[in-house]
């Protein structure tokens, strides 16, 4: 599991979860880090008005309390106040303490309001250097981590965060899942390619995936590990999400490609995307990632 975890916390209801979370996740006698960021995006445009020592009395306050309420267990809990902007203090805090995980609670607004007010989040995904795991308001309580699941695209992003997931399952003591989402044939019908060539060339790559698949499974089964393969099709993250609840999966991890700039606002991310659309924990390993 993970030795040193930070948690992003606003103090609400989806923090608390992913403080449950992260204990699930932490290694024993492993370390939980809470970081209450001041936002001056919230701050500034109040300067002069708002008293910020009364807000980061009232925050140490609350932080204090957070601590007291999770020290009864495995984990060590530490705390932590810092100003500024939300995803880049948590960028600087999860490397100037040595952190290997960052798990935060997820509100999954949609449409309109999430457009406009951005998510913490996926900010989060986007750039931290180590992993991060997505907490929904879904998640059951208390319930503990038996099956996780794994999606791959065969890429050299999917199988750095192989070894996270098979760390996990061994670690754990899990069922694990391991998963290929083929997309649909019907997409390549706007090329000028015959049918029937598509056809064939659609059979030819899923026979291909099944090979690397079974390979995949070999390797993991040899360790003893307790694992099965599943060939999906449609949609990624809508094939991700009717699976992973069909099956109870109680955790997702996934590699991203670390797309920036316009290359991700063309693209799009398959990452981002599935942590919107799917209700489990999202475990994001960036390709960066050791």
């Amino acid at each position: 599991m993970f030795r040193k975890i930070l948690v992003p916390t606003d103090f609400g209801p989806c923090s608390e979860l992913a403080i449950g979370f992260a204990k699930r996740m932490a290694s024993p006698k492993g370390t939980i880090r809470l970081l209450y960021v001041l936002d001056e995006g919230v701050v500034l445009p109040f300067d002069g008005v708002l008293d910020v020592g009364d807000l980061e009395s009232s925050a140490m306050d609350s932080l204090e309390k957070l601590k007291k309420k999770h020290s009864r267990g495995k984990c060590k809990i530490e705390i932590a106040l810092k100003e500024g902007t939300v995803h880049e203090a948590v960028f600087k805090d999860l490397r100037e303490n040595h952190c290997d995980l960052c798990v935060v609670g997820s509100h999954g607004r949609k449409g309109l309001r999430r457009l406009l007010l951005g998510s913490v989040a996926e900010r989060l995904v986007r750039g931290a250097p180590v992993p991060v795991c997505v907490v929904k308001s879904t998640l059951p309580k208390g319930r503990k981590i038996s099956k996780i699941a794994f999606a791959t695209d065969f890429s050299d992003a999917s199988f750095i965060a192989f070894e996270t997931f098979r760390h996990l399952v061994h670690e754990s003591g899990a069922k694990g899942f391991v998963l290929h989402v083929l997309e649909d044939s019907a997409w390549m019908a706007d090329f000028a390619i015959p049918t029937a060539a598509v056809e064939e060339n659609w059979i030819k790559l899923r026979e291909h995936r099944k090979a690397q698949m079974a390979e995949l499974l070999q390797g993991l089964r040899s360790e003893k590990l307790k694992v099965e393969g599943k060939l999906l099709s449609g949609q990624p993250w809508t094939a991700l999400s009717s699976f992973l609840k069909r099956n109870e999966i109680d955790l997702l991890v996934l590699g991203t490609h670390g797309y920036r700039g316009l290359d991700r606002f063309f693209m799009g991310s398959v990452a981002e995307k599935t942590v919107r659309m799917v209700e489990s924990p999202v475990l994001v390993v960036p390709t960066s990632h050791n």
